[in-house]
C-alpha cells in the first residue's frame, strides 16, 4: 500500500478508534509508528483537519435532531404523561442544548477568519494619513 493511502487509512482509524494502539491494531502496524507519524507536522494537521470535520459532521447531526427534539418537547407539554416521558424530555433537552454547539463552532470559525485577516493586514495611521501593510 503506498504511504499515502496507509496514512490516510491510519487518519481514518485514529478517528475511528480514538487510541493510537488500538488504530494500530487495526492498522496491523506497531503503535510506535502511528506516534511517530502523529509527530510529523503535515500528517498532525491532516489527522486535526479529519477531526474537525467528523465533529461537524457530529454537529451537523445534532442540528438536524434539534427540530424533532423540540417535537419531542412540545408533545410532552401537550399531554404532561406517557411512559418515559421525563427521560424524552431530558434527552430532547440534552439535544437542543448540544446542536446549539454548531452555532458556535460556525462562530469560532469566523471570529478565527477574521484574525487571520487582521493578522495578514495591518494598518498604520501615521500623520493623518492611513497606510496599510500587508505581510
Amino acid at each position: 500500500m503506498k504511504r499515502a493511502r496507509q496514512q490516510d487509512a491510519a487518519i481514518a482509524a485514529l478517528v475511528q478508534h480514538q487510541d493510537v494502539t488500538k488504530a494500530a491494531a487495526a492498522l496491523g502496524i506497531r503503535a510506535r509508528t502511528l506516534a511517530g507519524w502523529l509527530e510529523n507536522p503535515e500528517f498532525g494537521a491532516a489527522y486535526r483537519q479529519r477531526l474537525s470535520l467528523s465533529f461537524d459532521a457530529a454537529l451537523a447531526r445534532l442540528q438536524l435532531l434539534a427540530d424533532q427534539a423540540v417535537t419531542t418537547l412540545a408533545a410532552v407539554m401537550k399531554d404532561g404523561s406517557g411512559k418515559g416521558a421525563m427521560a424524552r424530555v431530558a434527552a430532547a433537552t440534552r439535544t437542543v442544548e448540544l446542536a446549539r454547539l454548531g452555532s458556535n463552532a460556525a462562530l469560532l470559525r469566523r471570529v478565527q477568519a477574521i484574525e487571520r485577516a487582521i493578522a495578514d493586514r495591518k494598518t498604520v495611521l501615521s500623520g493623518g494619513k492611513v497606510t496599510e501593510i500587508r505581510r
